[in-house]
């Protein structure tokens, strides 16, 4: 056994590399959890305060920019740019996962915050001038989702939007998800929105007025059949939706 200097001596080695050792790890440790948290933010950043707000917005933004283009081209005729009626748009995501669910696929209710940010750019393509000016807006009076497939994580999907049918009250949007596949895309789920256009007012404009507002006149007899044609088939998968609004006034306790 050595003297008690030797101890002394030892044992405050022994103490220093000790804490030493403690901080090497506690530093490590520090660093890692940033970088965790790092990830876990970015993985998660779609539902961060406000991104949601700050997505609608840019969305919006995009789809002012596109019009304006279109219609300097119209005005310049340059290309074959047209106000289509009928045209379809596609918006490109990606599942991340403040999107799952616990069956790692994509909630349900995912779906309808996602179809948020496409629905507001196809209605700001198409109708964004007249929103712009304060003389239109269009309340979303409901959405039906049809599932088939789940989207699996991280895979990539487009949600494709379009006028479907319209009466003399309701305007209904079609979008359909498509999971972007090698060969083809699968189709995962289908979603119905009933809009309405209503003044400043309250008043409830019809949608062939709104339409005609917006720039989409007639330009031939041919032009007009066709367009009530492909209303009149849209309109053979809306009908029976109707029926639904009762429930409204159905009585949960008898």
């Amino acid at each position: 056994m050595g003297s008690p200097n030797q101890i002394v001596k030892f044992l405050t080695v022994s103490y220093s590399q000790l804490l030493t050792q403690r901080t090497s790890s506690l530093k490590f440790l520090g660093s890692l959890g940033k970088y965790m948290i790092l990830v876990i933010l970015l993985l998660n950043s779609k539902s961060l305060p406000f991104l949601y707000h700050i997505r609608c917005y840019s969305v919006i933004l995009k789809a002012t920019r596109r019009r304006r283009r279109e219609e300097k081209e119209r005005r310049n005729l340059i290309g074959t740019v047209k106000k289509d009626l009928f045209r379809v748009l596609k918006q490109e995501h990606r599942l991340w996962p403040d999107d799952m669910d616990i069956n790692f696929h994509m909630n349900n209710s995912s779906y309808l915050k996602n179809l948020d940010y496409a629905r507001l750019e196809f209605i700001y393509t198409q109708f964004g001038d007249l929103l712009h000016s304060g003389k239109l807006f269009i309340p979303n009076a409901g959405v039906k989702a049809y599932f088939k497939k789940e989207i699996s994580p991280l895979a990539k999907y487009n949600i494709e939007t379009r006028i479907l049918t319209w009466n003399n009250k309701w305007m209904f949007v079609v979008s359909r998800f498509a999971i972007l596949k090698s060969k083809s895309p699968v189709i995962a789920a289908i979603v119905l929105t009933k809009m309405v256009f209503k003044e400043p007012n309250g008043k409830t404009i019809e949608p062939v007025v709104a339409f005609e507002r917006a720039g989409f006149g007639y330009s031939a007899l041919e032009e007009i059949v066709n367009r009530e044609e492909i209303r009149k088939k849209g309109w053979e998968y809306v009908q029976g939706l109707f029926d639904a609004d009762g429930l409204f006034d159905y009585n949960l306790d008898s």
